[in-house]
């Protein structure tokens, strides 16, 4: 996912290594930062208070708050296919009861919210999690940068 990097990069408004780094910053500091982080945070949390509803609440908090469809529904395609992954080998009762809700349409299940769930049940720590989910972000956006040219 590249985030509208191609349509940036066809209309070169995105040249140089710089201009992908600010892009990259930007979209952390004011978009993956104050909605996505917090919303991995507060997963996490929830799944160690065994709060299947406040994680629900999350997940649809954030889903609301991404505006574009393509980045909605690649939230959500990335997010339910981890947890369909690690759902096949951990046995954690609120990871599969968020599971079962994302499977019966009731939550969207968006990436930084399973990866929230998906870390506390696994025993990584919270921040880690959130530093995981910053780094994937960046790397798909410098692979996409490196694909288009």
């Amino acid at each position: 996912m590249s985030n509208g990097l191609e349509t940036l990069f066809s209309e070169k408004r995105i040249v140089s290594m710089d201009e992908l780094y600010e892009l990259i910053q930007t979209n952390i500091v004011q978009q993956i930062g104050p909605a996505d982080c917090v919303a991995l945070a507060n997963a996490y949390n929830f799944t160690g208070s065994k709060d299947v509803e406040g994680i629900i609440a999350c997940d649809k908090l954030l889903f609301s708050m991404k505006l574009v469809k393509e980045l909605r529904e690649a939230a959500c395609r990335s997010g339910t296919q981890m947890i369909k992954c690690i759902s096949s080998f951990v046995n954690d009762d609120i990871l599969i009861e968020y599971n079962e809700a994302i499977k019966n349409s009731k939550t969207p299940g968006t990436h930084a919210v399973v990866i929230g769930v998906v870390s506390n049940s696994l025993g990584i720590e919270k921040q880690k999690a959130a530093l995981h989910f910053l780094y994937g972000f960046s790397v798909s956006m410098v692979g996409a940068a490196l694909r288009l040219g």
